[in-house]
């Protein structure tokens, strides 16, 4: 557990997840203009790479800080490729059956 890991109070661990959904929120428009300008297909791709990247750096991180920014960058990943599945949902798929697809 992270508590152990990096020897913080839960305070601390609540910090890291309450940073991941403020990055996510904050990143809502950038993403979206990214979206507008180079399309769904290509800020997919950047934004699994930052995730898995991010993910990965979590996962090896070596003290409470480097976690902080590994988790800051998932919640950039997580923006990225939401927000791309959903543009590229709509032009998937009917959007009667969008809904169900979802």
């Amino acid at each position: 557990m992270q508590m152990d890991r990096f020897d913080i109070a839960s305070a601390e661990l609540a910090t890291l997840v309450v940073l991941q959904l403020a990055v996510y929120g904050a990143m809502q428009k950038p993403v979206g203009l990214l979206v507008g300008r180079f399309g769904p297909r290509c800020v997919l791709l950047t934004g699994k790479v930052v995730l898995a990247d991010s993910q990965l750096c979590f996962a090896f991180a070596p003290n409470y800080d480097c976690a902080l920014v590994a988790r800051g960058c998932v919640g950039v990943g997580d923006a990225l490729n939401f927000l791309c599945v959903l543009r590229l949902m709509t032009s998937w798929v009917k959007s009667a059956d969008v809904p169900l697809a979802l």
